[in-house]
């Protein structure tokens, strides 16, 4: 099995074998894939197996894997050298896109993951507003810059990977509940006058899918107008997910001061970036005094590719992805009543979690399985969302929801044995 021997071979040169923890697949006791190649919305593994993929490069994927058009630009790009130290047409040109789609967004600073982003973000927030404090939500992700991991969302929450805090400073950082309103307007009148930002994912999707509820978005809007703080939105995920140039800040009708994006804008490779108006982007060096610096930021192969992304998005049905999703979460929630089994779909546009309880996770680690024997990748720890792109197939759902509702139908069956 070559998946078996080059995981073997990672571990005795990459600290557990693997370049993030969530893909080592521990929780679930098995051994991980390894991916060999995507086509479309399919993965294949090293020892040529093929999966409906589901996690889509958790959620980067909206076109699907090795999408033609992206393929030929990246592979043009690249042939014309691909990192320089210095600004090119495509880094103008892809924030240009961008701006031009979202109207809050004025400017635009490049940088290669969403934890850049998120750091810069509130780097930025602190520079431009004169003030330390930051309030976060238990419930969100932000990625692994010190302020944002303790008592962070993810698999970060679980006790399958402890959390060593050696080493990480969090002063400043006051963290509180999502969708709680009271717990937000105690922090903040806690804080006083030296609340710098409230960040937040809007739709928190790494520690299963949270909906916000009504009001509660524009409530942080407001006590950001209140104090002079700044409020960041934080869609890595959700940014142009949901509609071209849509986010959660269009749905909720709420506009934020700084926003981050990743994942969909580099059509698979590693773009993320912070935006918002000029006149707070601007305190980012060499304009301002907020420093901020990368060597790869703006690479010019993958402005190429995310580029070409949102000129293809452009002209994308977002509409299918909704009847898609509508279709896997109407069947499978009907199929936990009829079998009287715990769980539920809860679906937001193109993202949609799959829920057996969080207290469940053996019921997760045998449905994960189960998936894998019958060609079907989701997203592998029971917190993590998964996601439609513009490659799958009505096809591939209903085979899929067939596969769900059987396994549920297994597990009802077994609990009145």
């Amino acid at each position: 099995m070559r998946c078996k021997k080059i995981f073997e071979d990672a571990k005795s040169v990459i600290p557990g074998g693997v370049n993030s923890p969530i893909r080592a697949f521990k929780a679930l006791g098995i051994d991980p894939i390894i991916a060999d190649r995507g086509d479309g919305a399919y993965l294949y593994d090293a020892d040529n197996n093929r999966y409906i993929d589901y996690c889509m490069s958790f959620g980067a994927m909206l076109l699907g894997h090795a999408r033609g058009e992206v393929v030929r630009s990246v592979s043009k790009r690249a042939g014309l050298g691909s990192s320089f130290g210095l600004t090119t047409q495509g880094e103008v040109e892809l924030a240009q896109k961008i701006i031009s789609k979202v109207s809050f967004v004025e400017k635009v600073r490049f940088v290669n993951s969403g934890t850049e982003a998120t750091m810069t973000a509130v780097r930025l927030a602190r520079g431009a507003t004169k003030k330390k404090a930051v309030i976060r939500f238990i419930e969100c992700y932000h990625g692994h810059a010190d302020l944002f991991i303790d008592k962070a969302g993810s698999y970060l929450a679980n006790e399958d990977f402890p959390n060593d805090r050696s080493g990480i400073n969090t002063s400043d950082v006051f963290v509180v509940t999502f969708n709680d309103r009271d717990s937000v307007i105690s922090a903040v009148k806690s804080i006083g006058e030296d609340l710098s930002a409230i960040i937040v994912e809007p739709f928190p999707a790494n520690n299963g899918l949270i909906i916000p509820r009504p009001d509660f978005l524009n409530l942080l809007r407001i006590l950001c107008n209140e104090t002079g703080a700044l409020l960041i939105f934080d869609e890595v995920i959700s940014g142009f997910r949901l509609g071209l140039g849509m986010g959660a800040a269009s749905i909720a009708g709420v506009d934020p001061d700084i926003v981050t994006y990743g994942k969909v804008i580099g059509g698979g490779y590693p773009v993320a970036a912070v935006g918002g108006l000029a006149v707070i982007m601007d305190h980012l060096m060499p304009e301002g005094s907020v420093f901020q610096a990368g060597t790869l930021s703006g690479n010019s192969v993958a402005m190429a590719a995310g580029l070409t992304t949102l000129e293809i998005l452009e002209n994308g049905d977002y509409t299918k992805l909704l009847i898609l999703v509508d279709r896997l979460a109407r069947e499978v929630n009907g199929a936990f009543k009829i079998y009287g089994l715990e769980g539920e779909v809860v679906s937001q546009d193109s993202i949609f979690w799959i829920n057996f309880g969080k207290k469940n996770f053996d019921r997760f680690r045998r449905f994960y399985q189960r998936m894998l024997t019958k060609g079907i990748y989701f997203s592998p720890h029971s917190v993590e969302v998964n996601f439609l792109s513009f490659a799958h197939t009505l096809e591939d759902v209903e085979y899929t929801v067939e596969q769900i509702v059987d396994f549920i139908r297994i597990e009802a069956d077994n609990n009145s044995q």
